[in-house]
């Protein structure tokens, strides 16, 4: 992810610099991730495209003026994850991410009945520690970009990531998956 980190920094500054040929290739590079992440909160193709559209439009328009391009992949996915909220809210009902894995990947039986699985046991938890799992674990951002998409200090990500896993791991052992601690 810290690949993407430079890569989404490095166009930005670009079509800052005038270069729109660069935003193109900056929405190629954050469709994929992004999409992946609405999909886990929203559980519907249609709305996670929708807020995907919707964070690339806020995107583009915040770049039409200088702006600080080392937090942008960060601002955008707190973006996304806050016009997610917003969705979940306007259906009044909460929905989860539908699977763990990539939604494009194609995983054996097993595997499907595993993400199933977790994905189960990850519906069971607060949905604050299910976002710290998510974006710690899947979509493998630092702990210093998970602060700064939440709004809490980095200390406060490891205590409750640290109590998210923790607790990933009790539901998964009463479940019958593993007996480690």
């Amino acid at each position: 992810m810290s690949n993407l980190k430079f890569l989404v920094s490095r166009l930005a500054s670009e079509v800052i610099e005038g270069n729109e040929d660069s935003f193109s290739e900056l929405v190629i590079s954050l469709q994929k991730p992004l999409y992946a992440f609405a999909y886990k909160h929203l559980n519907k193709p249609e709305e996670a495209v929708d807020a995907v559209q919707e964070t690339l439009i806020r995107l583009h328009k915040k770049l039409q003026e200088p702006v600080a391009t080392e937090n942008l992949l960060s601002w955008c996915f707190t973006v996304c994850r806050n016009l997610c909220l917003d969705l979940l809210r306007n259906n009044q009902k909460i929905i989860y991410g539908a699977t763990l894995a990539d939604p494009s990947h194609t995983p054996d039986m097993t595997e499907k009945l595993r993400v199933s699985e977790i994905h189960n046991c990850l519906d069971l938890l607060p949905q604050e520690s299910k976002d710290i799992i998510v974006l710690a674990m899947e979509e493998e951002l630092s702990q210093d970009d998970i602060s700064q998409i939440l709004g809490i200090p980095v200390g406060t990500v490891k205590s409750k990531l640290h109590y998210a896993r923790k607790k990933l791991r009790a539901i998964l052992r009463e479940r019958g998956y593993g007996t480690e601690t």
